[in-house]
């Protein structure tokens, strides 16, 4: 069981929230172990890609917080920058030492690889870029899982405690995704929310519409919230979907013919006072597709099909572009990805 806390958001429109920026990841680098070296190096890493923005963008947001991305999964800190510039024309030449737009030595982007454990850019011109890297402590490394996963979760713009949050169970036969939006927002609804993560975590093995219900009870103390779980099977190609409330969840196709993209159904209700009804569906889980869940933080109008190629980048890179766009801006936001792992 791996539970994935809310990321924090640092708005990078001056010089000045760079330094920030590096000061809250090292900070967290240094609560999950990195070594002085390490968190040097995390600090070059930071600083490239927030300067970047500004220097090519003029500014966007720098998201930090654990990493779960590319083919596995482990224990870091993910950085992730999203900005709606210009783009790159190349992405390629752009990661090259020496290249450069600007005038500059050119050599930030070749730092930001050289220095992570894992790095994606998806920057289509002229739709802006999302630039996300991961390092992980010495002594870790990535651990394989059959499905790569990749989420963004955040408190509503100026809030520190976040209502929603997310986690997963992964066993020998199947992978289960758990998303929750407690009531509102603020302390109340992150006290829900927290609720509903014990819960999940208590009765992860149990069937989907089972885990709503064990939520449902643990619950009836707090403000109440809004929850989903889906479940891949993989030898059955099957997801099995439970949800009480306002969470979207979204089998989206990667192949042509496989028709268009599948919302899953959501009961009425809040999850702790209100909840007459646990149903559980199935739907189809077609190879190569790609499993996107949110909260109502985010707009439910986004076709990953306008953006060509983004299905096919890792889940944290899609996950962080429906964010940039979609983003209500008025609540807490989660949008989380999940496919099965290449190879497999």
């Amino acid at each position: 069981m791996e539970v994935l806390n809310a990321n924090v958001r640092v708005e990078i429109v001056e010089k000045s929230q760079v330094a920030e920026a590096r000061r809250i990841a090292s900070e967290r680098a240094r609560r999950l172990g990195f070594s002085e070296v390490q968190v040097a190096e995390l600090a070059i890493v930071v600083t490239e890609a927030a300067t970047n923005m500004l220097k090519h963008s003029g500014g966007g947001e720098l998201l930090l917080g654990p990493a779960s991305t590319g083919n596995s999964n482990f224990d870091g800190l993910g950085i992730i920058a999203v900005d709606t510039g210009p783009g790159m024309a190349n992405v390629t030449e752009c990661f090259r030492d020496g290249f450069s737009t600007r005038g500059s030595p050119g050599t930030g982007l070749g730092a930001i690889v050289r220095l992570s454990s894992w790095v994606d850019i998806f920057a289509p011109s002229p739709t802006g870029t999302v630039l996300a890297a991961a390092l992980c402590p010495l002594g870790t490394g990535f651990q394989s899982t059959h499905l790569e996963t990749g989420g963004i979760c955040l408190p509503k713009s100026g809030e520190s405690d976040c209502g929603d949050a997310w986690s997963f169970h992964s066993s020998a036969d199947s992978y289960t995704l758990f998303i929750v939006d407690g009531l509102g927002h603020g302390p109340g609804a992150a006290a829900a929310a927290q609720a509903a993560l014990g819960a999940f975590a208590e009765n992860a093995e149990a069937a989907p519409a089972a885990i709503l219900q064990a939520v449902h009870a643990a619950l009836r103390s707090t403000r109440g919230a809004a929850a989903a779980v889906a479940r891949l099977v993989f030898a059955q190609r099957v997801a099995h979907y439970a949800g009480i409330g306002n969470i979207a969840g979204v089998i989206c196709p990667d192949h042509d013919g496989a028709g268009p993209s599948r919302q899953m159904v959501s009961m009425n209700g809040i999850l702790g006072h209100q909840a007459a009804s646990f149903r559980e569906f199935s739907y189809p889980w077609p190879e190569r597709s790609v499993l996107v869940m949110h909260s109502d933080g985010l707009g439910s109008k986004w076709d990953l099909m306008r953006y060509p190629g983004l299905i096919r980048r890792p889940p944290v890179v899609i996950a962080a572009v429906l964010y940039r766009d979609y983003q209500r801006k008025r609540d807490d936001v989660t949008v989380v990805a999940a496919r099965e792992r290449a190879g497999l």
